[in-house]
């Protein structure tokens, strides 16, 4: 399509156009033909603005003012072509770049996902190492023979657990009745020192009352600490199904008790909260 938009004005001999109502910025490339007033045609060589270009060679005929004019796009579907590719480069030539960041940008946060993965794995690793060096430690849960003992063991079972602790892997809960840890894979592992107290003479019993409750009867097990008197033969037994939030205990002796009489046990219970 010829552009023949406005009128222009030309000086004799001049290689200047100035149009009125022009618009030759968007419309005009270099290399266009201009059909002049004089009825020959020129070649376009600079578009200066909407309203000023120059053309080659200098205008032949006489000067002109507010006179029509036509544009010749010699360069035809080509032209037309480059015009269009030149506006979607200006769009759109951005994005090779953008996706290049963008994609540096997902490495980086695979990467920082497989460190938290790494992390992970290792949390895990020590809490396993953990319990399995507290339900293992040589006289954590057997061969007690004092109190002073069972507090040391204690002192053990703690100090193992101690990375644990320091973490936000687990949830640490410490009242009367014992202390109590929540693992983030859901297991619970409680332990108390409990006094068994006088229930008849062929028994000493006590209720221990978890320091936090299970979601399911726990695995419950335990040793005497204190010695027994001489002569007799006694065991701590649990109930094979222990209550979600409690546990009795019991020691039965072949010889009787006497009244008034304690002994003191450690007790673990492992399970689910």
């Amino acid at each position: 399509m010829w552009y023949r938009t406005g009128t222009i004005s030309i000086a004799a001999d001049s290689p200047t156009v100035t149009g009125s109502g022009t618009a030759w910025v968007q419309n005009i490339r270099v290399g266009d033909g201009l059909q002049g007033p004089d009825g020959r045609l020129y070649e376009v060589t600079n578009v200066a603005s909407d309203t000023a270009l120059s053309i080659r060679p200098n205008y032949q005929g006489p000067a002109v003012s507010g006179e029509s004019y036509w544009i010749i796009p010699v360069q035809g579907y080509t032209k037309r072509l480059a015009d269009r590719a030149g506006v979607l480069l200006n769009e759109y030539g951005g994005i090779p770049d953008r996706i290049d960041g963008n994609e540096g940008r997902i490495a980086q946060n695979e990467t920082r996902i497989a460190q938290n993965d790494t992390r992970i794995t290792e949390n895990d690793t020590r809490i396993a190492n953990a319990i399995a060096a507290m339900l293992t430690k040589s006289g954590n849960l057997s061969g007690l023979a004092s109190t002073a003992q069972s507090q040391l063991n204690l002192g053990v079972i703690q100090s193992l657990l101690g990375t644990v602790l320091n973490t936000d892997n687990c949830t640490v809960i410490a009242n009367s009745n014992g202390v109590g840890v929540r693992l983030v894979m859901g297991v619970q592992v409680c332990w108390h020192t409990v006094t068994m107290t006088y229930t008849n003479p062929s028994a000493l019993s006590a209720n221990w009352v978890y320091p936090t409750a299970f979601s399911a009867p726990p695995v419950v097990s335990g040793n005497l600490i204190d010695l027994p008197p001489a002569g007799s033969r006694e065991g701590l037994f649990v109930p094979i199904t222990p209550f979600l939030g409690n546990v009795g205990l019991n020691c039965y002796s072949n010889a009787a008790w006497a009244q008034g009489i304690t002994l003191s046990a450690q007790a673990i219970a492992i399970g689910y909260w």
